[in-house]
């Protein structure tokens, strides 16, 4: 669970960082990854007044630091980058870098700090009206009251972000709302509440992920009906192509016509000039023959016959050259138009051609552009790689060093025949480990979960283990809660707690055994004793409090612990289970794991208590496979770690 809480923050702080790129609303291209460049450029800019200029840099500065976990630094110029803007009365950045600090206090720990930041940030966010950065801000400040256990604060920021996300309709910020209220009743012990919103929680789950499937097919449908449309336009212009070429066919169909119609009527005048010639030269023989009988009478008549068909003959060339000559005009109109046309769609295809020359100079620039940052990505692939191969093998080489520090099972068995340890860690290296040592027929055997998992868990076990040996070997305490209360002062006084702002320390189930008085002690901080006594279930649970952590508010290094003593010698037989609290909860559930709830610790003892009979080894290999169905798909949450034994009594 606590993973589910860092993992909450985180996604909170991605997108706070986001936002607080847009509200300054620069340009971080020019900005260095080289912290002393950063913080020169903004000296150089605040000595010049360009303050906004400044406080980017700043800010650079200061978010390299963070990365780095150079937490004071990071603060300092954060500090700094607030002052900057209060000077311009930037509130959009003011409150972004407030929520900045949080998350940096967040980081070490100090939730009080970063709690008081968080308010500041949703006061801003309320006087500026911003509906999802005040429910973003609602959920962090109620994630870190819940570190604080100020469980009805967090409650209360929670129910203000479930009716903000309403407002909104946001069913899927309303189901993380649920979600995290449910964690707050549980640990407040409210059963009902936590079924009740973890009900409401898959309610909304299930309605947000309707909604995303209709989104998707609303997509779907859009792009399909922008392709149909897209395919009516590419018709249009087929359509449109087709017309202009039987436009252009048809112009070419007329010129042709034209041209066989000027060659018919030149072929018709010449024709018709060659009839009236013979008609004119039998007329003249006509009238000579006749001339010849009436002479002199009908000479007159004969010249006015000829000048009469002279004046026709010219009338008829003169409409044959006027018909002629308009065919002309008319044949070199629509050449001319047809020449205009031409010229025009020439100086179409140059300016298309041209524009065709520009995207393809701009394509190339591009492409040359694009190899260049891929040929970068290559490079810092690379070198990415090489660094995660160094950082893999070092923390494999860990896992080595943490698995010889643990007990061998044989040496275990030794004193508890009948046992097993269900040991899985989340990552390569754990925090949660298993202790056991025998000194003068006592047998310590101790369950314990580290604050984190992976490589900050793994030195806190290596921490733990040494100074459980030192406690029992060098300073001979074998009674169980003594050995708690000196592993507690241990832990403060070696991490310097009382001067540090270092909070780590442990969870633990520690069993003491005398084999020859038969008595068998417990002393617990927060992990339990579940036991089976002649067949009958009982359980002690460890107390309210950790071992080291040390704050301001305790005032002494020193923490009692309750003792509890069973005396054996009348019990046939006594089973008991010793565990951290990484396999009740784990999410999961169905087949796929699909559900996202807790296993949870009610439904664990029953397993424990329906397997307590059978063989050990068959009861390791029950709790893996029931864990592993139950966890699906799920990622594995946290480290996993569980003691079986029974007494040999």
């Amino acid at each position: 669970m606590r993973f589910c809480i860092l993992l909450l923050i985180f996604c909170f702080w991605t997108n706070l960082m986001f936002s607080q790129g847009n509200t300054q609303g620069l340009d971080f291209s020019s900005l260095s990854d080289d912290i002393p460049t950063n913080l020169t450029r903004a000296e150089e800019q605040e000595k010049l007044g360009n303050l906004k200029e400044a406080t980017r840099f700043f800010n650079q500065a200061a978010s390299i630091y963070w990365e780095k976990k150079d937490y004071t630094n990071a603060i300092n110029y954060f500090e700094k980058s607030i002052s900057i803007n209060e000077k311009l009365n930037n509130e959009t950045g003011i409150y972004a870098l407030y929520s900045n600090l949080a998350m940096i206090y967040a980081d070490k720990l100090d939730y009080n700090k970063s709690a008081d930041y968080f308010q500041k940030t949703l006061v801003g966010r309320k006087k500026r009206k911003d509906k999802v950065g005040i429910i973003s801000a609602q959920i962090n400040l109620s994630v870190i009251l819940n570190n604080l256990k100020r469980y009805e604060e967090s409650a209360g920021h929670l129910e203000g972000a479930l009716q903000n996300s309403m407002v909104m309709k946001d069913t899927k910020q309303m189901s993380s709302c649920y979600l995290l209220l449910a964690e707050v009743y549980e640990k407040m012990g409210n059963e009902a509440k936590y079924k009740e919103n973890m009900n409401l929680h898959n309610t909304f789950r299930t309605a947000a992920l309707r909604e995303n499937e209709y989104k998707i097919k609303e997509m779907k449908r859009l792009t399909e009906k922008q392709k149909q449309e897209n395919e009516i336009l590419e018709s249009k212009k087929k359509i449109q192509e087709l017309e202009i070429q039987n436009k252009a066919l048809t112009i070419v169909q007329k010129e042709k016509e034209l041209e066989e119609s000027k060659t018919k009527q030149l072929s018709l005048m010449e024709q018709m000039s060659k009839a009236d010639l013979i008609v004119a030269y039998l007329r003249q023989d006509s009238i000579r023959k006749y001339r010849e009988n009436e002479v002199k009478a009908l000479k007159i008549k004969e010249i006015n016959e000829k000048n009469e068909t002279q004046r026709q003959q010219q009338a008829l060339i003169r409409n044959s050259l006027i018909v002629g000559a308009l065919l002309l005009l008319v044949i070199m109109a629509i050449l001319a138009r047809r020449y205009q046309e031409k010229k025009k769609s020439n100086e179409l295809l140059l300016q298309k051609n041209h524009e065709i020359l520009e995207a393809q100079s701009e394509i190339i620039t591009q492409k040359d552009y694009i190899w260049e940052q891929n040929h970068r990505l290559e490079i810092a692939f690379e070198e990415i790689k090489e660094k995660n191969k160094d950082i893999t093998d070092s923390i494999q080489y860990a896992s080595y060093i943490q698995k010889a520090m643990l007990p061998n099972i044989t040496e275990i068995q030794k004193t508890f025949n009948n046992s097993f340890v269900f040991f899985q860690p989340r990552d390569v290296v754990s925090g949660d480990f298993y202790w056991f040592y025998e000194v003068n027929d006592i047998a310590f055997m101790a369950a314990v979960d580290c604050t984190g998992h992976g490589v900050p868990g793994a030195f806190m076990s290596m921490i733990g283990d040494s100074l459980l040996k030192q406690i029992v070997k060098d300073h001979k305490i074998y009674q169980a809660e003594l050995i708690l209360k000196k592993l507690h002062e241990e832990i403060t006084h070696q991490l310097q707690q009382n001067t540090t702002e270092n909070r780590d320390g442990m969870d633990i189930a520690l069993v003491v055994w005398n084999k020859k008085t038969k008595i068998l002690q417990f002393a617990g901080a927060h992990n339990p004793l579940f036991y089976i006594k002649d067949g009958q279930v009982g359980e002690v649970k460890g107390d309210k409090k950790g071992i080291g952590g040390y704050t301001k508010v305790m005032k002494t290094l020193e923490q009692d612990f309750d003792h509890h003593i069973f005396d054996l010698n009348d019990t046939k037989e006594f089973i008991f289970y010793i565990y951290s609290d990484g396999y009740q909860d784990q999410f999961g559930g169905g087949e796929n794991g699909e559900l996202n709830r807790k296993f949870m610790s009610k439904k664990f003892k029953e397993l424990l208590f329906n397997i307590h009979q059978k063989p050990f080894d068959e009861q390791k290999q029950i709790l893996k496979t029931s864990i592993d169905n139950w966890q699906g798909s799920q990622r594995q949450m946290d480290d996993i770690l569980v003691v079986g034994a029974k007494i040999n009594l």
